[in-house]
This record gives C-alpha cells, sequence and structure tokens, in this order.
C-alpha cells in the first residue's frame, strides 16, 4: 500500500499545476445520473440550485470562479442554474445568434459560452436548455465541440451524469438520438471575455491554457465512458433510475 502511494506521489509531482487543476475538475455525478455528488452539489450551491436540480449553468459560472480572472468578468455573468435564464439576464455582453455564427464562424472564439433550447412536453419553445463552453470551433462544418456539464458523451444529452468533451452543430445543437429533441433551438452564443482576450494577459494566457488541459482530461473520460456504455449497456437504465429518484 505504502508502495502505491508512493508511486503515485511520484506520478503527480511530474505534473503541472494546469495539468493537476484540469484532473480536478473532472466531473461525475454520485450516483450517476442523480444531478448529485460533492463537486456537482458544491456548484449547485454557487449559483442558489438544490441537489438534484440540473447543473449545466453552474458548471459554466464555477469555471469561471475557479479561473481568478479580473473580477468584472464574474460580474458580467448571471449567478444562474437556468440556461434560458442565463442568457436573458446577460446583460452588457457580447452576444453572437445562431444566424451570425452560421454566416461567419469566425466570430465563435474559445472560451465562449453557446446556449440552445430544447422543447416542452407539448414541442414548443422554450423547453428546458443545455450550455456549456467552447474550446474549438469546425468552419467547414460549422460545428463547435465543448466542455459541459451535466451531460453524457453517448448522446450529448442535456441531462446526463458528468463533464464530457461533446462536438455539436450549430444549426441544430442537439445531437441526441430522439427525434422529438429536434431540432433544438440555438439561442446563440455570449463571449463574457469580450475586451479581456489579451495574449499578453498572463492571467488570459493562462486561463486559455488551462481549458486545453481540461480539455484533454475531460476527452479521455468521454473515451472511457463511451467504452463503459457500449460494453455495459444496462448500465444506462440504472442511471435513469438514478435520475427518476433524483429528489428523493
Amino acid at each position: 500500500m505504502g508502495n502505491i502511494k508512493r508511486f503515485a506521489e511520484f506520478i503527480f509531482e511530474g505534473l503541472s499545476d494546469l495539468t493537476k487543476s484540469a484532473l480536478d475538475s473532472v466531473v461525475l455525478e454520485d450516483p450517476p445520473g442523480s444531478n448529485k455528488g460533492d463537486k456537482v452539489e458544491a456548484m449547485q450551491r454557487s449559483v442558489g440550485i438544490s441537489p438534484g436540480d440540473p447543473w449545466c449553468a453552474a458548471f459554466v459560472y464555477s469555471i469561471f470562479k475557479n479561473a481568478n480572472l479580473d473580477p468584472a468578468i464574474m460580474k458580467r455573468i448571471p449567478k444562474s442554474g437556468g440556461v434560458n435564464k442565463m442568457w436573458q439576464s446577460a446583460t452588457n455582453v457580447k452576444k453572437i445568434t445562431k444566424e451570425e455564427a452560421l454566416k461567419n464562424p469566425d466570430l465563435i472564439l474559445t472560451g465562449m459560452i453557446f446556449f440552445y433550447l430544447t422543447k416542452n412536453d407539448k414541442g414548443q419553445y422554450p423547453g428546458t436548455g443545455h450550455t456549456g463552453m467552447v474550446i474549438k470551433v469546425d468552419k467547414n462544418n460549422k460545428t463547435i465541440t465543448s466542455i459541459e456539464g451535466n451531460t453524457n458523451p453517448f448522446d450529448g444529452a442535456r441531462e446526463g451524469f458528468g463533464s464530457f468533451v461533446i462536438t455539436r452543430k450549430m444549426e441544430d445543437p442537439s445531437i441526441s438520438k430522439d427525434p422529438k429533441l429536434h431540432p433544438s433551438k440555438m439561442l446563440g452564443f455570449i463571449d463574457f471575455l469580450d475586451g479581456y482576450r489579451n495574449p499578453k494577459d498572463p492571467e488570459y494566457s493562462k486561463f486559455i491554457k488551462s481549458l486545453g488541459k481540461i480539455e484533454l482530461a475531460y476527452r479521455n473520460q468521454t473515451i472511457k465512458e463511451i467504452w463503459k456504455i457500449q460494453k455495459f449497456p444496462g448500465i444506462l437504465d440504472q442511471y435513469a433510475l438514478n435520475y427518476e429518484n433524483r429528489d428523493k
């Protein structure tokens, strides 16, 4: 046991602070599907929502909160657990609509936040929503790759069980296999970093670099979870049951 501990310490001594931070940021619900767990509930508390509540918006808020950027940036970001509420209440910020993004994908930058809505039970908008942070843009295919909380790596559902790397279309960002969830409604993108994107600023450069580390950590987790689901598809039924019992 002591040898294992010493080996682990040796491995982590070789990691940069950014890499350690990236590994620490990896989130899995406990139990999976429940919208609960120590890390999840800490994020939920930070925006005033309860265990069991959807936490994708809380995840976005926590990325900025933990980055130690200029306090003026945090003042721009609504402390909200609701996707549509965060989008609507964000004022004095740079917003880019879906139409603008499709016309000129160059407008979408690393660190921007996407927002989209799904339909409600009556097939109308606004229903529930989802959000995440853009890390890459494919201009030719007009897709975004993002780091997201409360999703799953199998079909990108907005009610998932952890933090993963997902690729979505700007036109219809839902990648669910459920036809009822299409088309989803992309509201657009917000650049909370607008005016602070200075490559010479060490804090900004550190933040962008940290996103690359986080992407790697989340991508590894994404690959692992996809493999697990493919090998043991029955676990999705247990995750669904955990979701049904999340308020208990």
